[in-house]
C-alpha cells in the first residue's frame, strides 16, 4: 500500500534519458480518506505525460487532513526506444525511490494496491513481478548480493522475444584477431538469430 499521510508527500516519476519521438503516459488512480480507517470520501484519477528527464509530479499532495491511498498506477511506454522509468516518493524535499523499470515499446509498468508493482507485455502478460523476493530494480548486482545465496535454479523463463535487456551499453570487446567458425553444432547458417536489448539496440547471437 502506498499512502500520503502529508501535505508535504506526493508520487514524481522521472526518464532516464529524452524519448526518440514519444513520451510515457501516466494513469494514477486514487482516493482520499479523512482517517486510514474512515470511507473515502473522494476518488480521482490523475493523467500525466511524462517529460524526459524532468521530474513530473503523478499523484498530488493530500489535503492537510486527508490520507491519500494510491489505488493504481499505469505508466506506458509509448515510444519507439526502450524507456527507463524511476518513480520515487517526494517528502518535503527528500526522495525515496520506489521502483525502476526499463520498459520496451508498448509495456506497461503497474502498480495495484494490495499486489504491488509489475511489468505488462504488449499483448497483456506479465512480464516481470516486482516484489520482496525479487531482485530490486534499483539495486544491480550479482544474485547473492541482493538475494540470499542459497539455492540454484533449475530453469529460468520469462515472457518477452527478446533474450536479455541491459540499461547501459554492454563492453565491446572486439580485438584483431581474424574469427574462425569450425565447430558449428550444425552445418550451414544458424537457424535462428536471437535478439538481445544492448540498451536500446538491437542485437543478434547465432543460434542453431
Amino acid at each position: 500500500m502506498i499512502r500520503l499521510d502529508r501535505r508535504t508527500k506526493k508520487l514524481q516519476a522521472f526518464l532516464g534519458g529524452a524519448v526518440a519521438a514519444t513520451q510515457p503516459t501516466v494513469v494514477v488512480c486514487y482516493s482520499d480518506r479523512a482517517n486510514p480507517y474512515g470511507p473515502a470520501s473522494k476518488w480521482a484519477t490523475k493523467l500525466t505525460t511524462m517529460a524526459n528527464t524532468t521530474v513530473v509530479d503523478i499523484c498530488p499532495s493530500p489535503n492537510a487532513v486527508t490520507v491519500r491511498e494510491v489505488d493504481s498506477v499505469n505508466i506506458r511506454n509509448n515510444d519507439s526506444a526502450t524507456a527507463t522509468v524511476t518513480v520515487r516518493l517526494y517528502d518535503g524535499g527528500a526522495t525515496y525511490r520506489l521502483v525502476v523499470a526499463a520498459l520496451a515499446t508498448g509495456e506497461m509498468l503497474c502498480y495495484e494496491h494490495g499486489v504491488g508493482w509489475y511489468v505488462l507485455l504488449v499483448a497483456g502478460g506479465l512480464k516481470t513481478l516486482i516484489s520482496s523476493a525479487a531482485i530490486p530494480w534499483d539495486s544491480p548486482g550479482a544474485i547473492g548480493s541482493v538475494t540470499p545465496a542459497a539455492g540454484t535454479f533449475t530453469s529460468l523463463a520469462h515472457g518477452s522475444a527478446t533474450l536479455v535487456t541491459t540499461t547501459v551499453a554492454l563492453t565491446n570487446g572486439a580485438a584483431a584477431a581474424a574469427g574462425t567458425l569450425l565447430n558449428a553444432p550444425a552445418a550451414g547458417n544458424p537457424t535462428k538469430w536471437v535478439p538481445i536489448n544492448d540498451n536500446g539496440t538491437t542485437r543478434y547471437i547465432p543460434a542453431w
